[in-house]
């Protein structure tokens, strides 16, 4: 059997695995395993997850994988972190910005 990342829930343990072998911040390692619990809602100020959620939303979102995404009023991470407008400008910052990150991390790797 060969192994798979494609179900999301595979994907988060994983990687909350990973991180905390690394010895990550334990904020860091939890927000790696809610990175896909787009209704993740709590008490107080934004944290880790809900930044991890907002950018994992825009990277899907722009790597038009097919995936069915939650509006974003379904997910309490773009209210707490101030973005809950329904600003398609910002929506295509974010995505060029982000499209422009991994350009340039491909490049460092092809060197």
């Amino acid at each position: 059997e060969t192994f798979s990342l494609d179900r999301d829930d595979r994907r988060a343990e994983f990687g909350r695995i990973l991180l905390a072998m690394w010895e990550m911040p334990k904020q860091m390692v939890e927000a790696t395993a809610r990175a896909e619990q787009w209704s993740y809602d709590h008490a107080g100020e934004a944290d880790y997850t809900d930044i991890l959620l907002v950018a994992h939303w825009h990277a899907t979102l722009a790597g038009n994988d097919g995936l069915l995404l939650p509006a974003v009023p379904e997910v309490p991470a773009f209210a707490r972190l101030g973005l809950d407008t329904n600003s398609s400008e910002l929506a295509m910052r974010i995505m060029a910005a982000g499209g422009n990150a991994v350009e340039h991390v491909e490049a460092l790797l092809d060197a």
